[in-house]
């Protein structure tokens, strides 16, 4: 019983930390995009770069999907979708689904004028 609840308290707290350090990718990306010139101009794979770089060894290795959108409004919106590397807490057995990490930064473009 005493092995069970460990690993599921060590499961839970990695994809705690899973998702931290992807809603972070997520939010470095859609930041640098903002303060760069091109923005989202050549596709999804800058962004995709960009995130999987921050995200090290889990971005070489998981499924990462990303997402780089101009609005009209002047933002770059990130979208990042991971599968999460808690693989025993994808059962529904108890109730309990973890699957995707599923993330969105949007970030306001702002021009330095001189």
């Amino acid at each position: 019983m005493f092995l069970a609840i460990l690993l599921l308290v060590s499961q839970v707290l990695l994809h705690l930390f899973a998702t931290s350090v992807v809603a972070a990718a997520t939010t470095d990306a859609a930041s640098q995009l903002a303060t760069a010139d091109r923005g989202c101009g050549h596709g999804d794979g800058v962004a995709a770069q960009l995130v999987r770089g921050r995200l090290g060894r889990f971005g070489e290795t998981a499924a990462v999907q990303v997402v780089c959108v101009e609005q009209a409004d002047g933002t770059i919106r990130v979208d990042v979708l991971a599968r999460s590397p808690a693989r025993a807490l994808a059962t529904e057995r108890f109730g309990l689904r973890v699957g995707d990490i599923e993330r969105t930064a949007v970030v306001r473009r702002e021009e330095v004028v001189p």
